[in-house]
């Protein structure tokens, strides 16, 4: 819960409109990368009340780029929610940017996940492994 936040607000000044533009994304950024949980910002809101974050320092060039900006932020601080490290057979498939659905854990963490860093290994003792981390942001229901 510590990097969570329950909505992301960018502030900063259009050369353009020589105006300052804000803009601010909730959970809602994340569409239906949730659909299966909660998502961090929704139990934060509930357990803890309103934390938001504040993006103040940058140089917008419209209103358009600062929703683009507080919403890719919001969903980069949501994914961090919930994140698996494991390690497999070799695998060349496992690769950033891919989706791994794990399976055989809590149904708290039971789900899919995107694949944010891989290492494949190569060793005399375990052989070719593939170790790999993943994230979302979401959790499950307790079963």
């Amino acid at each position: 819960m510590a990097h969570q936040r329950t909505s992301v607000k960018v502030g900063g000044w259009s050369v353009a409109d020589r105006d300052g533009v804000t803009s601010e994304a909730t959970d809602s950024a994340l569409g239906s990368e949730t659909r299966d949980g909660e998502s961090g910002a929704s139990i934060l809101r509930q357990k803890f009340g309103a934390r938001p974050e504040t993006l103040a320092h940058t140089l917008a060039g419209s209103g358009e780029a600062t929703r683009a900006e507080a919403e890719a932020l919001m969903r980069t601080l949501a994914r961090r929610f919930v994140v698996a490290d494991g390690v497999t057979q070799g695998d060349p498939r496992i690769r950033v940017g891919q989706r791994v659905d794990l399976r055989g854990v809590s149904s708290l963490f039971e789900g899919v996940y995107a694949v944010v860093a891989t290492e494949l290994r190569c060793d005399t003792a375990a052989g070719v492994t593939t170790s790999f981390q993943a994230e979302r942001p979401w959790i499950g229901r307790v079963a």
